[in-house]
């Protein structure tokens, strides 16, 4: 966008080629080998002439030379010396190239393009990788990259981006120009005012001086305060939410001055932020804008960038446009400064470089120059690398630094941020540099930081020049500055000075003005002054001797300023000026002086004055007629409908010229004048500016800045003039013209050409057609194969892939159908798609493979076809679908997969289309799931419906304690939950009740009432004295002091009544209220009496309110009982004071207690307060009177009065002021009389009145005026004396205020004239223009005038002249001669090609078109010859003056003709001349009009006959390789022709062959073929062993391992059956597995032993045997299973080892499935063993797996071995019952034992299923006596639901969760576990057989128990506690002693018993119900022995402890619920076995 605007101008103001694209800064060095043709350069020595560098081609170890150059600049110049020429070839340089000799040359080779880059890429050349850094911003994504060195400036595609800033502004926009709408803004502009040296400013302002003036601001230096308004670019800093702290604020707060500086505060809230203060001296105190930049945080808009200068990193972050990733971008940055340096070297040269990011730097390099560059981008700031206030004389910019005879020739400065140029140095060291034929262009926008003022080009030093430049499009205040006596000619500057408050495009300070030139300039459309000459006014710091002339300015903001004096301000034009009020040409003065002494002449302007803005009758400019006049300006009276731009010939086309005989043009004023010629003199030596009319700006030709004579007019496009005074000429055919004012045609373009002459433009070829080669007159059409849809294109386009074009000249490319495709470029035809692929759309490069989910057996289909609903295709170009596998399902066609059945689903068939859901109550969290078994219950506190993957968590307000629930519970009244998935409800807690179901929190109690316990379904109120006003309470609150509650359940409390209290607080009554003594008062609701404040009393008890004091009384303290009376001089009319009021002034009190005051009489006034009496009032003063009473002041007389008595009691005192006399003050004594200029006839009055225009008062105290005689007048008021009347005036009338000019036409030399007669007529031939004349002036040559008394002279007409001045009449032109302009002063001869043939004739008539005229001044028609044949004339603007030969390519037979005629298509004209076309022989053609040759039939085509306009190409399967041929020849076998045009045949590659001949292509090998060779005829079948899948291939594979190949010509390879294997490449069987291995999958390569676990015993086979319980396999490869050995057993399959048998068990056989446990009176105590052993005599052994023996106790013995028990002694009867009890208790603990035997079996039974992979039957498991077992009914679990399974698992208190096969095993398992216990309770020994002894019938006899102890079992009774179990037994009559009984023992005794050996934990739980019903029996008939006897001596104690350790584990108590579960399990056959027992 900018760039191209740039490039515009550059083309249009250039006429050499200065091309910037973007191609151009891309292009890094050329490869192409630029040294000498086998030249040795290792040996080659420089022997004489200019050093080559070049950067493609070179080497730093060679000699320089053109054949052998350096690679780098620097080495070339490393190899010169003093004044020898280094020259560079074309490439890009990464270099600082330093010039260390004296005037050595440095140029860019001719005509190359040469670029020294400052910038680096960031992923190329800086190490960097761009990344995400932010993705948060909706305006883009801001990526960061870490950079090798620091970098400032930030380049994409080589145009710069802005740095990060707020408010944001872009360059492609010219927002970043736009200061007003795009910098914000300071608020010091909206709330400062003027104020003075003492006031104070308002609050939040400071005050200021600026000089003698005062102002108060809103902040001084150091600060800044937002404005906060909005802006059409950005709102305020505070809403833009931005914290400047830490940014770098860019300050244009020096109205011309701009500075960076730190932010080091900011203040959020109001938008102000501190800074480091800027000069103080250059900080202006209005006009303040800024912006802020380098902070990360002001990255906000795409195209912004920030560099991190504080990282190590040096980290860059950029927000790219268009959201794209800056890795794909050329993103670029400035690391280098300067390119050139030069350092005290005298007259270096360097010249033909262009500069991209950087520039040069000469220091002291006398005589230096820059010539012929560009430089882009060629400076910029510091501030992204953290510089803020850079150093002014250290600015990266283009400098030359005190240089002497310096100079910049013809270059161009574009894009910069700081000046364009500077020269720095003294007036010694730094003078005549001179910057000459430059162009400047986007300068500096921000402006800051610069030296002095700020300016775009900047020179110290004197007498230097700035000449014949371009510039536009700047930031800065001052355009050009150039230190002492500058010298400013030819410059064209405009739109400068953007973006500071004050500003002008030439500033020249007062030091700078001695001898300064600023002339022949255009200055226009800038915002700022044009030229300015500043500097304070008077003394010898004026400025003064500067010369402005021959400017020309427009739409300037004040165009000429002229401040000082000496100055010469001449012959300037000014016009159109600005919006604002300034004048045009300002010439400055005030009461100090100011160009008296100036030159003010011959200016024109519509506005001419002394002051700024001031008109010029307000500031009128001195008129001496010396050295201050002839100005036309558009103020003066005469001028007023009139304007500058009016008087121009043309201003809108840039003439200049003053209308001729315009009154400007007579004045001689302005910058040109009206007969400047528009042509360059004969000899250019005499170029004169005021003769020529110059032009200003850039020329770039070889003339040097002062021998310019290239100043014509311009010719218009379409024309140029190749030489200085030339005529225009018209472009030839084939170029173009584009802009006036060119000196030469350019070329068509490629794309483009033209046909005609004398054109602007060129056209586009168009569509259809190309234009290949510049300069081009015709358009060729594109080719078949070929296509152009674009106009303006040098080439067409091959048909695209996928495409074809099978005609000529078009302009569309076909597609291929649906169901074909086409991979070439340039095809006819396209092909028919593949079976197993598609082809979907139109214009398709390839052909699609059906993709996963669809399947095709067609070919030439455009769409394959979706796979059915629970089916898949999950490879691409599949022929068949697969349905879904069990746990998955599919409901979609045309789907690459199965999903698997959801979690809570599942799926068991199939192809499946639809999943199953799990019921309700439960879920499955799985995926894939193929049986319901795979539903859980759901736990508890949670719920689920069908289709469940996870549980429901109970929802608030409901609970469940339940497993495998639908539902849940609503929680209980006075109860609530508030959590999800809840097992629990929750009792109301303190405060709050609920008497509701289902709550999810509880009610809070109400107002008045409380809540004490948790779990409350009801609320209390309060009592009386208390009281509640909240909700939600425990308690009620006491009644406050001041209040009672006397009511219950209250929610308020009772204030006491007004005037009484109550100090104490839980009041119930009215009574507490106590009464307010005096001196108080108290409210309703009062704790304690309140004492009366100040002004009040009382005297009363019980009062509800306090007395105020009366009207003269007061009361002063508090607790007042009375008041007090007012004292002397005080009152006050008021109640309720503390105090009394003194006496007003103007009054007194004399009485105390008053209510009252007393005002002063009339005349008298008292200014004091507190007066007690009446001599304090005071007389009226002389001047002054009281006129009323009580005044506190005296009246002073109003002026135009004045009074001398005292006590003056009214305004009639007063006198008035006599006429003549004023009195000017109130309270005057006396009265003052008029001075001279005054008078005044009234009375009393207060000033005088001063004498009117056009009168005078010459006498003091005069009562009139006198008004001014005849022939004289006066303009001003108050004077003493009128004006005698001008020269040229006259004044008729007394009293005049002004004199009465001539009239136009006639003049006046006499002064004093009282009448228009003394006006005399202006003679013939003379003219008085303006009114007021004083004399006639004589009309010019080309003008006259016949009458008298005229105003103007007649222009002499066209056809006419006046050659002598004071003409009165006019000339006529003579035949052969023409005038077509008024007012000329000869006539002019009519040129060639012209005749004139009348007299007076305006106009001179062009010969006809097809005739010339040779000759000039020809006076007739026939002078105009016809072009002959051959010939012609082509029609023109202008008359030929010869005829023009037919060039080459044309023809003409007839005559008179305008053009000639382009040859034919398929013809040619070789000759100039020519009169007929000749033909294009056979083998050739021509495709264009207007050829001088045919061309021959290219390579690849062929042109049969003759005439033809274009060659034909080879079709497909011919072709051609040489040019002129008429036929074309087939492609031989095994070769194809392709392509349409094809010059050679195409050999067969590898992989195809072709056996026919002119054939288009090859055929491919199909699969199992291959082709090895090219050229091939025919294919080979893959031998076997061998395959391919592929078509097209060279070779064949070999079979792979796991796959053979048995027949030959394989397409795929056969995989392996399961079974078999294959180790070997290219097989054509595979092997079978041997014995102990297998092969499970097919295609494998190697067999698997089967692992240790399993074997296989027979060959070929997919799968190993598991071992079998009993069985083993311990190795790899084994071919059978081992047996477990006696004393091992193994229950499971698939193990490689066997349990050895546990002590207490034994395994007897080989292959055991399980150990057997020891019987009663056996034991075992070792592992691995195949028998149990017998209990020794002397010992028992009581329980089955025992490894233990249990010794007799003492008293007991054993005689027989293998027994479960000892005998002992008969026993005391009355220790039976303690026995029976003691086995009660066992039973109890026993069946508690058995039920945590249960859960344990359950346990090893869940584990056992887990470790059983194969799901083994365990049903079958058992001991030798399971055949014992009761024949049970089997249960078929299987068939039944899961409700029933889990129905009937409850019922027996078994576990319910888990799926279907869980909970079947589980029951099974239980059935064998029952099963067990009642086989086993046939076989329990109570301890050893016990004989009947004779003598002992009846045991319970024995036992002698008491009546009452009938029934044990009703004195057993169960407590609470779980840990303990004590029975109550009757007390005997014997002692007893407290023995507790010990669960491991069947009953233990304290002492005496002993304690017998412990019972192992298996050992009990072998103890089952069947024991213990074997026990009962042999109870019944046993004698009076027990299984534990107990000593007779120690009786069982009622409260026998019984620990539960045993059977229990120790970490497990006896829980409640056992305790249930054994007494529900009693109400059956137990219970039944209790009673009997009781009974027994």
């Amino acid at each position: 966008m900018r760039r191209t605007a740039v490039l515009l101008v550059i083309l249009m103001l250039t006429a050499v080629p200065t091309s910037m694209s973007k191609g151009f800064w891309l292009a890094e060095n050329p490869s192409q080998m630029r040294t000498g043709a086998g030249t040795d350069c290792s040996n080659q020595t420089h022997s004489g002439g200019a050093f080559y560098a070049d950067g493609s081609a070179g080497n730093d170890s060679w000699a320089g030379t053109q054949e052998c150059p350096t690679a780098s600049i620097q080495a070339a110049i490393d190899l010169a010396s003093q004044n020898d020429t280094v020259i560079v070839r074309e490439g890009v340089y990464h270099e600082v190239v330093t010039l260390d000799e004296q005037g050595m040359s440095l140029k860019a080779t001719d005509e190359e393009r040469v670029v020294l880059d400052g910038s680096r890429s960031v992923t190329g050349d800086l190490g960097g990788s761009w990344s995400v850094h932010d993705s948060s911003s909706t305006e883009g994504v801001v990526w960061k990259a870490n950079l090798s060195q620091d970098a400032w400036q930030l380049f994409v595609d080589y145009e710069e981006e802005m740095p990060a800033r707020w408010p944001n502004a872009n360059f492609s926009d010219g927002t970043a120009m736009n200061d007003d709408e795009y910098w914000a803004h300071g608020s010091v502009d909206v709330g400062d005012y003027e104020t003075n040296s003492t006031a104070t400013c308002n609050d939040g302002m400071v005050k200021y001086q600026s000089g003698s003036k005062y102002y108060c601001l809103n902040y001084l230096n150091g600060e800044l305060e937002d404005d906060n308004a909005s802006y059409p670019g950005h709102g305020g800093l505070i809403d833009s939410g931005v914290n400047a702290t830490g940014a770098i604020a860019v300050l244009n707060i020096g109205s011309f001055r701009t500075w960076s500086r730190n932010v080091t505060s900011h203040n959020t809230s109001n938008g102000s932020f501190t800074f480091d203060d800027v000069p103080s001296d250059e900080w202006k105190y209005k006009h303040h804008m800024y912006f802020l930049t380098q902070k990360l945080e002001l990255l906000d808009v795409p195209g912004e960038w920030f560099f991190d200068h504080e990282s190590s990193a040096n980290t860059v972050y950029y927000m790219p446009r268009d959201g794209g990733d800056p890795n794909d971008l050329d993103i670029r940055m400035k690391t280098q400064p300067y390119a050139i340096l030069c350092s005290d070297d005298d007259g270096v040269v360097v010249e033909g470089f262009d500069y991209f990011a950087t520039t040069f730097s000469l220091d002291d390099c006398d005589g230096a120059q820059i010539r012929n560059s560009t430089l882009l981008y060629p400076s910029t700031s510091k501030r992204s690398l953290g510089h803020a206030g850079e150093d002014m004389d250290n600015r990266f910019v283009s400098r030359v630094d005190d240089c002497i005879g310096c100079l910049v020739d013809r270059c161009d400065f574009l894009y910069t941020d700081g000046a364009a140029f500077e020269a720095h140095g003294g007036a010694s060291s730094s003078q005549n540099n001179t910057i000459n034929n430059s162009y400047f262009y986007y300068i500096d926008w921000s402006g800051s930081d610069q030296k002095s003022l700020m300016t775009t080009i900047m020179m110290d030093g004197t007498a230097n020049r700035f000449t014949n430049n371009t510039m536009h499009k700047t930031g800065t205040s001052a355009t050009i500055r150039i230190g002492d006596a500058p010298q400013i000619m030819f410059n064209e500057i405009f739109d400068t000075a953007y973006i500071q408050s004050d500003g002008t495009v030439v500033q020249m300070m007062q030091a700078e003005q001695e001898g300064a030139t600023v002339a022949y300039n255009w200055i226009h459309d800038v915002p700022k002054y044009g030229i300015r000459m500043d500097g304070p006014f008077g003394g010898t710091n004026s400025g003064r001797n500067a010369s402005v002339h021959h400017n020309v300015l427009w739409n300037a903001n004040g165009a000429i300023v002229s401040k000082g004096d000496y100055h010469n301000v001449s012959n300037n034009t000014v016009l159109l000026g600005s919006d604002d009020d300034r004048n045009h040409i300002i010439v400055l003065y005030d009461s100090t002086g100011g160009n008296e002494n100036s030159t003010i002449m011959s200016n024109v302007a519509d506005s001419i004055s002394g002051h700024r803005t001031n008109s010029n009758d307000s500031s009128p400019i001195p008129d001496n007629n010396t050295t201050i006049g002839n100005n036309w300006n558009g103020y003066d009276e005469q001028n007023a409908n009139e304007s500058v731009f009016g008087m121009l010939v043309s201003p809108d086309t840039s003439d200049f010229r003053p209308v001729f005989g315009s009154e400007i043009d007579q004045m001689g004023a302005g910058a040109y004048s009206s007969t400047q010629n528009a042509s360059v003199p004969a000899d250019p030596s005499s170029f004169d500016p005021s003769t020529y009319y110059w032009l200003p700006g850039i020329k770039r030709n070889t003339s040097s800045p002062y021998q310019q004579t290239s100043f014509d007019l311009p010719c218009p496009s379409g024309y140029y003039r190749s030489s200085a005074g030339g005529s225009c000429l018209a472009s030839p055919a084939g170029q173009q013209v584009p802009l006036w004012g060119s000196d030469s045609p350019t070329e068509c373009v490629t794309g483009t050409w033209q046909n005609q002459t004398g054109q602007s433009s060129c056209m586009d070829a168009e569509a259809g057609n190309y234009v290949g080669t510049n300069g081009s007159t015709a358009q060729n059409p594109c080719t078949t194969g070929t296509w152009q849809n674009q106009t303006g294109q040098s080439s067409c386009t091959n048909a695209s892939a996928g495409h074809y074009v099978n005609t000529n000249g078009s302009t569309i490319q076909t597609p291929c159908g649906l169901g074909t495709w086409q991979n070439q470029t340039g095809q006819t035809v396209c092909m028919d798609a593949e079976a197993g692929n598609y082809v979907d759309v139109n214009g398709s490069v390839s052909q699609i493979p059906c993709s996963q989910g669809t399947w095709n057996n067609m070919t030439g289909q455009a769409a394959c076809t979706n796979a059915s609903a629970g089916y898949y295709v999950d490879t691409n170009g599949s022929a068949a679908q697969t349905p879904c596998g069990l746990g998955t399902w599919n409901n979609m066609t045309g789907q690459a997969t199965c999903t698997n059945a959801s979690a809570g689903y599942y799926v068991d068939v199939n192809g499946s289309t639809t999943q199953t859901p799990c019921g309700a109550g439960t879920y499955n969290p799985s995926n894939g799931s193929n049986s319901s078994a795979d539903c859980g219950d759901v736990p508890a506190g949670n719920y689920s419906i069908p289709g469940s993957a996870s549980p429901i968590p109970c929802s608030i307000g409901t609970w469940q304690n339940q497993t495998g629930q639908s539902g849940c519970m609503n929680a209980s009244v006075g109860y609530y939950v508030d959590t999800n998935g809840s097992t629990s409800e929750i009792p109301c807690g303190l405060g709050t009740w609920n008497n509701l179901t289902g709550q999810a929190a509880c009610t809070n109690a109400s107002a008045g009432h409380y809540v004490d316990t948790n779990g409350s379904t009801t609320q209390t109120p309060c009592d009386v004295g208390t009281w509640n006003n909240l909700t939600g309470q425990s308690s009620c609150f006491p009644a406050s002091p001041g209040y009672y509650v006397d009511t219950n359940g209250s929610t308020t409390q009772t204030p006491c009544d007004a005037g009484t209290y109550n100090p104490n607080s839980s009041s119930n009554s009215s009574t507490d209220c106590l009464i307010t003594p005096a001196g108080n008062y108290s409210g309703a609701g009062a704790a304690s009496p309140t004492q009366c404040s100040p002004g009040t009393w009382q005297n009363q008890s019980g009062q509800s309110i306090c007395i105020d004091a009366n009207p003269g009384h007061y009361s002063s303290g508090y607790g007042n009982t009375n008041e007090t009376p007012c004292g002397l001089g005080t009152w006050t009319d008021q109640t309720g004071q503390t105090a009394c009021t003194p006496a007003s002034p103007g009054y007194y009190v004399d009485t105390n207690g008053s209510a009252t005051q007393t005002p002063c009489g009339l005349g008298t006034y008292n200014p004091n307060s507190g007066s007690s009496d009446s001599a304090d009032c005071v007389q009226a003063s002389p001047g002054y009177y009281v006129d009323q009473e009580g005044q506190s002041s005296q009246t002073p007389c109003s002026a135009g009065s004045y009074n001398n008595i005292t006590g003056s009691t009214t305004s009639s005192d007063c006198i008035d002021a006599q006429p003549g006399y004023y009195v000017a003050y109130p309270g005057s004594t006396s009265q003052s009389p008029c001075q001279l200029g005054e008078f005044q006839p009234s009375p009393g009055q207060s000033s005088c009145i001063d004498a009117d225009p056009g009168n005078y008062v010459d006498s003091l105290t005069s009562t009139s005026q006198t008004a001014c005689s005849p022939g004289s007048y006066q303009p001003a008021y108050a004077q003493t004396e009128c004006h005698t009347a001008n020269a040229g005036y006259y004044v008729e009338a007394a009293g005049s205020a002004s004199q009465t000019p001539c009239d136009p036409g006639t003049f006046n030399t006499f002064t004093g004239s009282v009448a228009s007669s003394d006006c005399l007529e202006a003679e013939p031939g003379y003219f008085a223009a303006n009114s007021g004349s004083t004399s006639q002036v004589a009309c010019s040559p080309g003008s006259f005038q016949p009458d008298s008394g005229a105003s103007s002279c007649i222009y002499a007409t066209p056809g006419h002249f006046v050659d002598q001045a004071a003409a009165t009449s006019e000339q006529s032109c003579q035949l052969g001669e023409y005038q077509p302009i008024t007012a000329r002063q000869g006539c002019i001869t009519a040129e060639i090609g012209y005749y004139v043939d009348s007299i007076g004739s305006s106009s001179q008539t062009k010969c006809l078109p097809g005739k010339f005229n040779p000759d000039e001044g020809a006076t007739t028609v026939d002078a105009c010859i016809d072009a002959e044949p051959g010939f012609h004339v082509p029609t023109t603007t202008s008359g030929a003056g010869s005829q023009t030969p037919c060039s080459a390519g044309t023809y003409q037979a007839a005559y008179g003709m305008t053009e000639c005629t382009e040859a034919e298509r398929g013809y040619f004209v070789d000759t100039t001349e020519a009169i007929s076309p000749t033909p294009c022989g056979a083998g050739t053609y021509q495709p264009s009009t207007g050829q001088v040759s045919c061309l021959q039939a290219g390579d690849g085509h062929y042109v049969a006959g003759t005439g033809q306009s274009d060659h034909t190409p080879c079709p497909v399967g011919t072709y051609q390789p040489n040019v002129g041929s008429t036929i074309c020849e087939d492609a031989d076998p095994g070769y194809f022709v392709g392509e349409e045009g094809s010059t050679i045949q195409t050999g067969c590659q590898s992989g195809t062959y072709q056996p026919g001949q002119a054939e288009e292509s090859c055929i491919s090998a199909e699969p199992g073929y291959f082709v090895t060779g090219t050229k091939a005829t025919e294919k080979t079948p893959c031998s076997p062993g061998t395959w391919q899948n592929q078509t097209g291939m060279t070779t064949c594979n070999d079979a792979e391992p796991g796959f053979h190949a048995p027949n030959s010509g394989a397409a795929e390879q056969t995989p392996c059956p399961s079974g078999t294997y294959q180790s070997e490449f290219g097989s054509i069987e595979c092997e079978s597995a041997q014995p102990g291995y297998v092969v499970g999958l097919d295609g494998m390569a190697v067999s698997s032993p089967c692992p240790t676990g399993t074997y296989q015993s027979a060959g070929g086979q997919t799968s190993c045997t598991e071992a079998s319980p009993g069985y083993y396999v311990d190795s790899l490869g084994s071919i059978e299973q081992i047996p477990c050995q006696p004393g091992t057993w193994q229950d499971l399959v698939g193990k490689s080892g066997c349990q050895d048998a546990q002590p207490g068990y034994y395994a007897d056989t080989e292959a055991s499935i399980e150990q057997s446990i020891c019987l009663e009176g056996t034991y075992q105590p070792e592992a691995g063993q195949s028998t149990c052993i017998a209990a020794p005599t002397g010992y028992f052994v009581e329980s089955p797996g025992s490894s233990v023996l249990t010794k007799c106790p003492s008293g007991q013995h054993q005689p027989v071995e293998g027994s479960t028990s000892c005998v002992d002694k008969p026993i005391d009867p009355a220790l039976i019952g303690g026995g029976v009890a003691a086995v009660v208790i066992l039973l109890i603990v026993s069946v508690v034992g058995f039920r945590t035997y249960k859960r344990k079996q359950e346990a090893e039974f869940e584990a056992m299923m887990s470790e059983d992979a194969e799901g083994g039957d365990l049903s079958d498991e058992g001991d030798e006596d399971s055949a014992e077992v009761e024949d049970l009914e089997p249960v078929d679990y299987g068939s039944m639901t899961v409700a029933q399974l889990k129905e009937l698992l409850h019922e027996r208190d078994l576990t319910v969760g888990g799926v279907k096969t869980e909970l079947v095993a589980r029951l099974e398992e239980d059935d064998i576990q029952l099963a067990k216990f009642k086989e086993r309770l046939g076989h329990v020994e109570v301890a050893a057989d016990v004989e009947e002894d004779e003598d002992d019938d009846d045991l319970l006899e024995d036992l002698e128990l008491e009546d009452d102890e009938d029934d044990l079992l009703e004195d057993l009774e169960l407590e609470d506690d779980e840990d303990e179990i004590q029975l109550d037994v009757p007390e005997t009559t014997e002692e007893v002693a407290e023995a507790p009984v010990v669960a491991e023992a069947p009953v233990v005794a304290e002492a005496p018993v002993e304690a017998s050996e412990e019972i192992s934990e298996e050992e009990f739980e072998e103890f089952d119900e069947e024991e213990f019903e074997e026990f009962d029996e042999e109870i019944e008939g046993a004698p009076a022995e027990a299984a534990a006897p107990v000593e007779t001596a120690v009786p069982v104690e009622a409260a026998v402890p019984v620990e539960a350790a045993v059977p229990v584990e120790p970490s497990e108590e006896i829980s409640e619920d056992e305790f249930e579960e054994f007494d529900e399990e009693l109400s059956e056959d137990e219970f039944d076995e209790f009673e009997d027992f009781d009974e027994d």
